[in-house]
């Protein structure tokens, strides 16, 4: 690592053309950057409410609420018919924040509540593009948090306020930064639906710029997206920053995801090396060794290499904290089951609240406990968890004799982490095929994999350093049949889950009588 000339590195990162224009993206100054109220729930309601108003000055009519309600549907198979295929028409609708709702119980006392973003239509079902004269009417209420937590037992109290009849619908959510597990308003009959930050961003936010649209609106959902990928500090009253406080990414677009992976891959070496010495000189070096398993490598560099590369990280400080928090995420959880999470916040000074630290409990179908790596029989994390999942399929008696092309089809990528979609072909490769890859003349901790998804073109310029993908610890292959000679051979499953794509594989899971339950 010596050998190598940092500042002629750190020059190509300047001049590389992707760098120059996430660079000016991100130094822009939006207008929720001006009013100080870049983390304000009160304005991120606001301007979700503003979305979904299909009258809005948008000028996008219904499109943002129909794919906001797709979202639902498909966080919550209840909703699936008509909201996940868009097969029906929008009318009587209503929309407003901070609206106020009450009602008398029977014990004569008043329950009232203030909710978010409060939201009623009525819809008729299309079929063949024709409209069923029938109205279906719906309720929506949105509760947003962004530091706080809910209190006074908020939305148990907006449930009890809605009047809706007996056919009406009535949707809870429980809008987040944080994947949260439970709110008050859950109950045996009534679950509120969880979305974060992030599900809007990519699900509903994203998809719209590439529609046709005015150049203002189109202006203000460029500076919202800046604004929830941006590491911002929380405010005090007064509207300054507290500097005590930690930055926070609300959420990173799949766009930008996939931008700061490709500048990862081209400035890896000197983007790893700036956070070193970043972590060095703030003596975070035990959190640096944790996440980095090539920690012995860095030591080798000169003092005036690390001088270089502490100027270069202060530099560019707002930037790299998004690409490496981007990029670190999906080494949150290390091979040996640990959350880095924790240790990730401290090495960038920053949090991305998203995370879903929920643990699983996974049985086969005959009820056997799959949680048993180690002998320590803990819940599991969703990276390991899912390792779980289809060592279960594979101890199912019809299983037994199942190849690597049997468990692909049973877990179709496709289907069941369409995240991973654009980067490999499968869920499943042979432990021999994943290559030790080779980078600045040293052999690293880091895997290649590319060129065995030759007929997924994507996948040649997508991951090639793929510490973050496999367990490569020797503990967690698979064994299926090898199909030529029927000897037992290793496959290695991959362990980055989304929260939304965990639960599509749950669902798959079911399907195969395989249980997977929140610890």
């Amino acid at each position: 690592m010596s050998d190598n000339n940092i500042k002629s590195e750190i020059i190509n990162f300047y001049n590389d053309s992707l760098y120059q224009e996430l660079k000016g993206y991100y130094d822009k100054t939006t207008i929720f950057d001006i009013l100080k109220i870049e983390r304000n729930e009160k304005c991120h309601s606001a301007f979700l409410a503003w979305l979904l108003d299909i009258e809005g000055s948008h000028g996008l009519g219904a499109e943002p609420l129909m794919k906001f309600m797709r979202l639902l549907a498909n966080m919550d198979d209840k909703y699936i018919d008509p909201f996940l295929n868009g097969n029906y028409n929008i009318k009587n609708f209503f929309i407003r924040t901070e609206n106020q709702v009450s009602k008398q119980n029977e014990n004569e006392q008043i329950i009232k509540g203030s909710v978010d973003i409060y939201i009623e239509f009525d819809y008729a079902l299309l079929i063949e593009k024709e409209e069923i004269n029938d109205l279906h009417h719906v309720y929506i209420i949105i509760e947003n948090k962004v530091y706080t937590k809910e209190h006074s037992e908020q939305t148990k109290k907006y449930i009890e306020c809605i009047d809706k009849g007996k056919n009406d619908t009535l949707i809870g959510v429980f809008w987040a930064p944080d994947v949260v597990e439970s709110c008050s308003g859950d109950s045996n009959n009534f679950q509120y639906i969880k979305i974060t930050y992030e599900n809007v961003l990519r699900f509903v936010i994203e998809p719209l710029i590439n529609l046709s649209m005015q150049q203002n609106p189109k202006m203000t959902i460029l500076d919202y997206m800046i604004n929830l990928e941006k590491p911002v500090k929380k405010r005090d009253k007064n509207g300054n920053l507290i500097e005590q406080q930690k930055d926070t990414i609300l959420a990173i677009s799949k766009t930008k995801e996939n931008d700061f992976q490709k500048v990862y891959e081209e400035h890896s070496h000197v983007l790893d090396a700036s956070l070193y010495v970043k972590s060095r000189n703030k003596k975070h070096i035990n959190e640096f060794k944790k996440v980095y398993s090539n920690y012995e490598d860095f030591q080798q560099l000169s003092e005036n290499d690390c001088n270089l590369l502490e100027s270069f990280w202060n530099s560019n400080n707002t930037l790299l904290k998004m690409i490496m928090r981007s990029i670190l995420e999906k080494r949150a959880i290390s091979d040996s089951g640990e959350d880095l999470s924790n240790k990730i916040d401290v090495l960038l000074d920053v949090k991305k609240n998203n995370r879903n630290a929920t643990k699983y409990i996974v049985k086969d179908k005959d009820g056997n406990l799959m949680n048993d790596l180690d002998k320590k029989a803990k819940p599991a994390y969703m990276s390991l968890a899912s390792y779980y999942i289809f060592k279960a399929w594979l101890q199912d008696k019809d299983n037994e004799n199942a190849t690597l092309k049997d468990i692909r089809n049973a877990f179709p990528v496709e289907e069941c982490a369409p995240h991973y979609n654009d980067t490999f072909q499968y869920l499943f490769y042979k432990e021999s095929d994943i290559k030790q890859a080779t980078r600045n003349g040293k052999t690293e901790r880091t895997y290649f994999i590319a060129e065995l998804d030759e007929d997924n073109a994507k996948t040649k310029i997508a991951h090639k350093y793929l510490t973050w993908d496999f367990y490569m610890d020797g503990k967690h292959n698979l064994k299926v049949k090898n199909e030529e000679n029927g000897k037992d051979e290793n496959v290695l499953n991959i362990k980055y889950w989304t929260d939304d794509e965990f639960k599509k594989l749950m669902g798959y899971s079911k399907q195969y009588g395989i249980s997977v339950e929140p610890a």
